[in-house]
């Protein structure tokens, strides 16, 4: 999933980059990618991820 990530003090967060996986501006604002599970659905707010920037 694209992500967008920002810092706040001194936390860094992700944020979903929502859209259709081959549109080219969900790729312009995200910063990076975290990788979801084959059976799993989805993340709760405030789980920690890896993201592999770009």
């Amino acid at each position: 999933m694209r992500v967008f990530v920002h810092q706040e003090g001194k936390k860094f967060y992700a944020k979903p980059v929502l859209g259709k996986s081959g549109l080219i501006s969900t790729m312009v604002r995200a910063s990076g990618l975290i990788k979801i599970g084959l059976n799993i659905e989805g993340l709760e707010k405030g789980s920690k991820v890896v993201v592999k920037l770009f």
